[in-house]
Parts: C-alpha cells; structure tokens; sequence
C-alpha cells in the first residue's frame, strides 16, 4: 500500500541539524510521498538540504507554506485540509504518518490536532541524546511513534460499549465500524470485530429475530473476549434461554423475554412501546395456559376439544373458518374451564391496566403512556406472569442483556 509522510520544517540552530533529523525520519518511514510543511524562511534555508540528501533525491515530494508561523488555528486547519486532499488521493488514515520533529511550536501542535482529528495511524518525532545546546546529537537519533488511530480507536469502542448498555445498538454499530476504520491493530480488529457480533446478536434479539440472535451469540460465546468483558456466564444462560424460544415457541422464557424487552423500553423513556410488550404479555399468559395446562390453541381453537356446554357459546366467534381468541375471550374460556388464572381478568388492577393500555395512541386513543400508566401495566403483567411462573426472578435473569464492562477491562 502508498505511504505518505506529513512532516513540519523549521530552522533549528544551523539548518543542517534539523535537515538530518527529517532524513531520518524519512529513511525511517520510507514513504512514497512526502507533504513538507514550511515556512519562508525553512523553505528557503532548510528544505534544500533535506532534497538534497540521497535518501530524499528523486522522492515525489510536494511543499505547503503557512501564512503565520504562529496562527495555531490556521495551521490545524490547514493540515486537516491537506491530510484530506491526501486521502482524496488514495492515502488512508492507516497510510498515513504525520511527523512533528521541526517547526514552530504552532507548527508542531496544529499536525498533531490535525492528525488526531483526521484519525491518522500513526505521529512520529525524532528524539535522540542532546549536547549542550540541547540539541539532538548526529547518529544518536531514534524514531518515536504515536499511535493516535488507536487511542481513537479504543475511544470509539468505549462509545460501542456504552452505547450498547443503553440498547442504543445502531450507535454502538457505528462507534464499532469507526474504531475499524481507526487503526489495523490487530488486538482492536479482534475487540471490534467480536463486538459486532454480539451487538448484532443482541440488536436482533430486541427486535425478537430469535433465531439470528442465537446464531450470532455461539459464536461471540466461543471467544476468550467473553471474559475479559465479563459475559461469559450471562451469555451461556442467554443462550439457554433463546434455544428454549426457538424451540418452543410457548414456554416460560419467552414470556420472561417479553417483561424484559418491556422494561429495557421503558428504561429508553418508551412507555408506549413498552406497555404494548406488556399487552402482548398478558395475551402471551393465556395462551400458555390454555396450550400447557388444558391443550388448547387460542389462534386456533377447536370446539370439539370443549366441553359439551361450552361448544355453542366457543362456535358462535368463528370467522372465516376458525376462531381466533382476544384477550379478554382466551381469559373468558379459561374461567369457563374453571382454571383459576382465567378469574385474573376480572381483577380491578387487571381491569385498569388494560384501560391505560387501551387509551393510549398506540392502542385505541390519542394520549401518550406515562410513567405511572406503564408502571401499572408492568405490575399487573408482573403479578400475573409469577402466577404461573413462581420462577419469574430467575427467568428473567435468564434473557436479561448484560452489561459490558468498560473497555473489556478487568
């Protein structure tokens, strides 16, 4: 791949000191370009020893001069403009390298802003012992590299992580895909990469894609990345959960699942959203019992399987061939079947929850779901769900998304 060095020029004390510590950094490098940044006089006076130089003749090379050797801000926004006219040209970040051996102070700090922002792979100086005018001594020089692609990469994966945290799934993606694009350490790529997949295998997983979430978690669950970030264990029982929601699609985690996916909405502030899940849960409760306890469909119900004194009421809701139960009707039938859990509906709170859930936009009216409004739904939902699943704590920590530490560090 090209390489091209950015490299400040100043005067130094006879030219000739600095001139031999830019060869150096440029035989260091070997860059196929290399962009001086000078000014009048250290283009006039020190730039024609560095050309001058074997290991610099014949180089493809181009100069930029800064108006004010002390503008600060000028000069970073000069070196953003023309590490970007680099990249135009089909230099990365990662093929990129700006050195600020020379140079005003302002000269100095403006490439490494510039470098930084840019997302460069790499900032170099030349350091070496110093005589008594403090200046680096000939043949004592040594080449030292920054690496500020990856201190931004490792900052776009601490976004990742605390994106993550908070369900913010697209952003953790993106804050990912920039701490790709950052560096090619291949300890991040690895970290990064990892990342992704369980970003996607939790981002489809709140989208209820069950099945592509299982798929991206055994692998992410294989990686030794699973310890350093914490998420070994809480992995595992995740993945114990999604196998029983794949494979049944009625069982007791999914209805764990649901609280949780209810709860992580309303921690977004969606309580809309989040009593909507509580809704399909209440829904989802009786379809369980109906299907485990009395083996009965609620999307499909054969009257045949009823009683015989409930056939006439039960045929009478068939439509286009089969009879599909609401919520309030899959409740109904189980009281009919003197099942206790039916009677829940009938309950004052069970009552009222419902009518919050009924009067908001996302149901039947206009107004928005509160806070109080969904925190009466998800006691009622609660309540309901420990009803049958005296077990509730431990599935719910079962699909519960865990939380990753920061910078997967220990």
């Amino acid at each position: 791949m090209p390489k091209a060095l950015v490299v400040t020029v100043g005067t130094g004390q006879t030219r000739k000191d600095i001139a031999q510590a830019l060869v150096f950094a440029i035989r260091q490098h070997n860059p196929d370009h290399v962009l001086f940044i000078a000014t009048a006089k250290s283009q006039a006076e020190t730039l024609p020893l560095v050309l001058g130089d074997a290991a610099v003749c014949g180089r493809h090379h181009d100069v930029a001069m800064v108006a004010d050797e002390d503008d600060f801000e000028a000069i970073c926004q000069q070196c953003r403009d023309l590490i970007r006219a680099l990249a135009s040209r089909g230099f990365g970040p990662g093929q990129l390298v700006a050195d600020y051996t020379s140079g005003t102070k302002a000269m100095s700090a403006g490439l490494c802003l510039a470098a930084v922002d840019e997302g460069l792979d790499a900032i170099s100086y030349i350091a070496g012992k110093r005589g008594d005018a403090g200046r680096v001594i000939t043949g004592t020089e040594r080449l030292i590299t920054a690496r500020p692609g990856l201190t931004q990469a490792t900052r776009h994966l601490e976004a990742a992580v605390q994106s993550s945290n908070v369900y913010q799934f697209s952003a953790a993606r993106a804050a990912l895909e920039r701490a790709l694009a950052a560096t090619a350490d291949p300890e991040v790529t690895q970290r990064a990469q990892w990342l992704l997949t369980l970003v996607e295998a939790y981002s489809t997983w709140d989208r209820f894609d069950l099945s592509t979430a299982l798929e991206n978690l055994k692998p992410a669950a294989d990686s030794p990345l699973c310890l350093l970030y914490g998420l070994k264990n809480p992995i595992e029982l995740n993945k114990q959960a999604l196998f029983q929601e794949v494979q049944k699609p009625i069982c007791p985690e999914r209805g764990a699942d649901l609280l949780q996916n209810a709860r992580r909405r309303a921690e977004e502030g969606k309580y809309d959203d989040a009593t909507a899940r509580l809704y399909r849960l209440l829904e989802y409760l009786s379809e369980f019992q109906l299907q485990t306890r009395h083996g009965l469909d609620s999307s499909d119900l054969k009257p045949e399987k009823l009683p015989d004194a409930l056939r006439p009421q039960y045929e009478t809701l068939r439509r286009g061939g089969r009879i599909e139960l609401g919520l309030r009707q899959a409740y109904q039938l189980l009281a009919d079947l003197g099942d206790e859990f039916g009677r829940k509906a009938e309950a004052k709170e069970f009552k009222v929850a419902l009518a919050a859930r009924n009067d908001s936009i996302l149901a039947h009216g206009f107004a928005p779901m509160g806070k109080a409004g969904y925190e009466k739904c998800h006691s009622v939902a609660s309540e309901c769900a420990r009803t049958l699943w005296p077990h509730l704590d431990d599935l719910t920590r079962r699909v519960e998304f865990p939380k990753l530490r920061k910078a997967g560090k220990t």
